[in-house]
C-alpha cells in the first residue's frame, strides 16, 4: 500500500491477495494468524483507493471472500470506512490509508464512530 499497490488485481490463478491470505488462515498457526490478520486489514484499507466503476466492481468481487469467513467484521469494518470515504473523500491518503490498517480494531471503530453520521465533516 505504501507504494501504491492495488490489491484488488487479480493473480494468474484469477484470485487476488485476499483470497489467499483467508484462505491460507485455517491452516496457520496462532502467530502466522495474527500476522495475516494484519495483512488483510492492510489489504481491505487498500481497496478503499479503488476510485472509477472497473475498480469498484472488483473490490465487490474481492470482498466476497469475507462474507464466507470468520472476518466478516472487516467486511464491516471496510464498508462503514467507504462510507465515511464517501463523505470526506480527502481523507483516505495512501499514508492514512497503511496508518488504519496499524490500529487495533477496538481503536479503530472508536475513531470511526467520532465521525459517523451527518453530525461530523472531518476537513484535511
Amino acid at each position: 500500500l505504501e507504494n501504491r499497490a492495488f490489491p484488488w488485481l487479480l493473480d494468474d490463478c484469477g484470485k487476488t491477495p485476499l483470497y489467499h491470505v483467508v484462505t491460507s488462515l485455517p491452516e496457520s498457526s496462532e502467530a502466522e494468524q495474527q500476522l495475516l490478520l494484519q495483512i488483510c486489514q492492510q489489504l481491505v484499507f487498500g481497496m478503499l483507493q479503488a476510485s472509477d466503476e472497473d475498480e469498484l466492481l472488483l473490490v465487490e468481487s474481492a470482498l466476497e471472500i469475507l462474507q464466507q469467513s470468520e472476518l466478516s467484521w472487516l467486511l464491516q469494518l471496510q464498508y462503514r470506512m467507504r462510507e465515511l470515504q464517501l463523505k470526506n473523500p480527502a481523507i483516505y491518503t495512501p499514508e492514512i490509508l497503511v496508518e488504519l490498517g496499524r490500529m487495533h480494531y477496538e481503536t479503530l471503530n472508536l475513531l470511526l464512530s467520532f465521525f459517523d453520521g451527518d453530525r461530523c465533516k472531518l476537513n484535511v
